[in-house]
């Protein structure tokens, strides 16, 4: 109990003493807006855990038009959720292409120019934290998009299921979209339905060396019901300001960016490390406390930290965590209330 009451200390402390430091290109397609248009289950899937919404195959057609003309590197895939919850895949793969043709075939080989699978995850939970706002998938290999030919953004599900009753990401209906509902990777289907209008929103951002923030763990409610929200609009580079978000946050509540570099160990402490035996149910601390920034959120609920990113190739692929805390007397007995955790990867 004393580290844990060394813990719970340590974190009001910093609260209490941190001062504040002083966010490359990303598109939302059609628009920047993540609250806009009609719900779709495909492809992420409805509630689950049967049903055909929850194995598919999918295509998503992303015009040259609608991204920064020069190119680069795809460090970021976000999406557009409804509501708040947890997803759980059986198989989650992602795949990024050049499209074939001129336009968008029913045959899923004829989309896919020089495919890369950016992500493959076997019994994968996606948390999201907050509906109406980009959430990140992570893109763990490098696609570099030529900054000519469209866009392709393929999406495999199987086993998919949600903690929520009514799961589903905005979607489109200036978007094109193919897929298949009972996809079967054993036995898998060549073609499937489409073109058809009504893709789901996204937004891709690009840098030069992938990355971006990745959201992981879970958040814990304060004292008004809300979850605190880490965010950051785009990805962290070399020598600029790296922008960090935060919402939902208890109006006018203290906070502390914790910055860290591990996530298995704080000490002699297991990550992640629940806070329930502090007086904070609910709650876990993710990554290990290096340093920290602190901010007072609005009126709102909302604060914002710039962070000064050292440049130089020597910091170029440098992984961080982060994880906002704030104060709330009436939430627990500790007085305190978390967001999930990120990733970022220096750029």
């Amino acid at each position: 109990m004393k580290a844990k009451g060394f813990l719970v200390s340590a974190l009001i402390a910093g609260l209490l003493s941190f001062s504040p430091v002083r966010g490359q290109g990303c598109a939302g397609v059609p628009d920047e807006n993540a609250g806009a248009g009609k719900s779709n289950q495909i492809p992420f899937g409805g509630r689950g855990p049967t049903g055909p919404f929850q194995n598919v195959r999918y295509q998503l057609l992303v015009p040259a038009s609608s991204l920064p003309g020069k190119g680069g590197i795809v460090s970021s895939l976000q999406f557009a959720p409804v509501v708040s919850g947890r997803y759980h895949f059986q198989l989650l793969d992602v795949r990024l292409a050049h499209l074939k043709r001129k336009t968008l075939s029913t045959v899923f080989a004829d989309n896919l120019g020089g495919a890369v699978t950016v992500l493959n995850k076997n019994r994968w939970y996606w948390d999201i934290p907050k509906a109406d706002t980009w959430t990140s998938l992570p893109v763990e290999k490098k696609f570099t998009w030529d900054g000519s030919r469209d866009l392709v953004i393929e999406i495999i599900t199987q086993g998919a299921s949600c903690s929520s009753a009514s799961p589903g990401f905005h979607r489109s209906n200036t978007l094109k979209c193919v897929y298949f509902l009972g996809y079967d990777t054993a036995k898998p289907a060549k073609s499937g339905y489409g073109p058809l209008a009504g893709g789901l929103r996204v937004r891709i951002c690009f840098g030069g060396g992938g990355g971006g923030l990745t959201l992981f763990g879970r958040g814990c409610k304060g004292s008004t019901g809300k979850v605190p929200v880490l965010s950051a609009p785009n990805p962290p580079v070399g020598g600029k300001p790296f922008q960090v978000r935060a919402s939902s946050a208890p109006a006018g509540a203290a906070g502390l960016l914790l910055l860290g570099n591990d996530t298995k160990k704080f000490g002699s402490l297991a990550l992640p490390f629940s806070l329930a035996g502090i007086g904070a149910p609910g709650c876990s601390l993710y990554i290990n406390i290096l340093t920290g920034s602190a901010a007072q959120a609005g009126s709102n609920g909302a604060a914002t930290l710039s962070l000064s990113i050292p440049s130089g190739t020597v910091y170029q692929g440098l992984l961080f965590r982060l994880q906002w805390i704030f104060l709330d007397p009436k939430a627990n007995p500790a007085g305190l209330v978390l967001s999930a955790a990120g990733t970022a990867k220096i750029q």
